[in-house]
């Protein structure tokens, strides 16, 4: 439903939750070349996910959606709108 990409990932985002074989709650991360499975794992809560994905190709990956918590496997408070650290 969502994708983004900087040179090092390409983010996904829906109503997922299984990636490759790999558990992953409406929110994964796949290599750039090869479409491998990344270890970025933050879930999201909702049977909708995430709708929007956006970066700045460098530092951050912003995320919006029907979510309530997200990070740390689904333990963070997050209303609808999430931002994380990328390298």
């Amino acid at each position: 439903q969502a994708v983004t990409a900087t040179t090092a990932d390409v983010y996904i985002g829906g109503h997922f939750d299984v990636v490759g074989g790999l558990d992953r709650n409406h929110l994964a991360n796949l290599g750039p070349t090869n479409g491998a499975v990344g270890s970025w794992d933050p879930g999201a809560d909702s049977s909708e996910g995430a709708f929007v994905l956006a970066t700045d190709n460098s530092t951050h990956l912003w995320i919006g959606g029907a979510f309530t918590q997200t990070g740390d496997h689904k333990s963070i408070d997050q209303q609808g709108f999430a931002q994380y650290a990328i390298s």
